[in-house]
């Protein structure tokens, strides 16, 4: 059985968005039309983390084995 080699040329693609730009480039102008950036500050994620982080730390600990 032969086998053959397939060469491919490998781009890397960070996002989702840029994987439908390279491939659809006329989808991609709809849906950016149609949409507005996000942006969020690295603050917004640390708050975030922070608020359940508190809140694990306030919440009792459920009775289980600890033998109550």
């Amino acid at each position: 059985m032969k086998f053959k080699h397939i060469t491919r040329t490998v781009r890397p693609l960070a996002t989702l968005g840029e994987l439908i730009a390279d491939k659809h480039p006329e989808l991609y102008q709809a849906i950016t039309y149609h949409t507005a950036p996000i942006t969020l500050a690295a603050s917004d994620y640390e708050d975030a983390e922070r608020e359940d982080l508190r809140r694990l730390m306030e919440t009792p600990p459920r009775p289980g084995r600890d033998g109550e």
